[in-house]
């Protein structure tokens, strides 16, 4: 369970933005990602979102209007 809980990362941020700066430290150059993005009633949904990998620890996350997000970030190893 250490390795794999090792290879993932998940928060949920606690106030609306436009950009989300996530730091995971997973050190991966290849890494995936899932984010949700909360709506004005309160639900999560999965949403088409810019997201630049600033680093292998690094990922910056983009809207269009200010909202909370949720996002897993899983290592795929490094290249």
């Amino acid at each position: 369970r250490t390795d794999y809980n090792a290879l993932n990362f998940t928060t949920q941020t606690a106030t609306a933005a436009v950009t989300h700066v996530i730091a995971h430290n997973l050190a991966a150059s290849f890494v995936t990602f899932t984010v949700l993005v909360e709506r004005a009633d309160g639900t999560y949904r999965n949403d088409i979102v810019s997201i630049e990998e600033t680093d292998t620890n690094t990922l910056t996350v983009y809207l269009t209007e200010a909202r909370k997000i949720k996002i897993a970030v899983q290592s795929m190893g490094t290249l």
